[in-house]
């Protein structure tokens, strides 16, 4: 059914920048947090998917509101330049799947939790016709159902399917009112999602036999 939009999550769905990203914060957190602050790239993962102020009371739970939004910003804007020279790393087979899909006549999408600019820095490692269009946490500071029905409406999507690693985005799939495919190789689980792809690479086919069963 190529007149469904496929609206993917990024971290853990498109790519994983959470080396990066744990360096990076780690690096700062020291200056702004603590002297002993600390991330892995597993701490990063755990924390991927949730929004910047969830974020932000996990890691620095002791600091007022007040302090946790100033260093957020330090830290997003610090994230997002450390990674032009350090960016994500795609996941097996990406490219030739997702240009597979847009052969198939699928639209593209990304919706993320992220902030603005950080898209971007993805869809630099990729050819730029791939993706029609993205919507973030950036630009609309809500929760990411919110993000996908504003996306949908904005693009003139009447169906849609959201490719995404973690239960919060199988929360916001099913309060968007869209099918949801897990994407198992990522960083979280799901409860019952409409499909569970074991690889990125496995979506042409899920679809094909999601579609075929309707």
């Amino acid at each position: 059914m190529k007149e469904t939009a496929l609206i993917f999550d990024l971290d853990g769905t498109l790519w994983d920048s959470s080396q990066s990203v744990a360096e990076i914060w780690t690096i700062k957190g020291k200056k702004s947090i603590d002297p002993n602050f600390s991330l892995t790239k597993e701490d990063v993962q755990a924390l991927m998917g949730k929004t910047m102020k969830d974020i932000l009371l996990s890691i620095a739970p002791k600091l007022s509101e007040d302090e946790r939004s100033r260093i957020g910003e330090e830290l997003l804007l610090s994230e997002n330049d450390y990674l032009v020279d350090h960016p994500g790393v795609l996941f097996p087979e990406e490219l030739e799947t997702l240009n597979s899909l847009r052969e198939e006549g699928y639209r593209l999408f990304i919706v993320s939790n992220c902030q603005l600019g950080y898209i971007e820095k993805f869809l630099s490692l990729v050819p730029e016709t791939l993706f029609e269009g993205h919507l973030c946490w950036g630009d609309t500071h809500d929760e990411k159902a919110v993000t996908i029905r504003r996306l949908m409406k904005e693009r003139n999507i009447s169906k849609a399917i959201y490719i995404g690693d973690t239960n919060g985005d199988e929360n916001a799939s099913n309060r968007a009112g869209i099918p949801f495919f897990h994407a198992k190789y990522g960083f979280g689980k799901a409860e019952k999602p409409a499909v569970a792809l074991p690889s990125l690479s496995s979506l042409p086919e899920a679809l094909r036999a999601y579609f075929d069963q309707r």
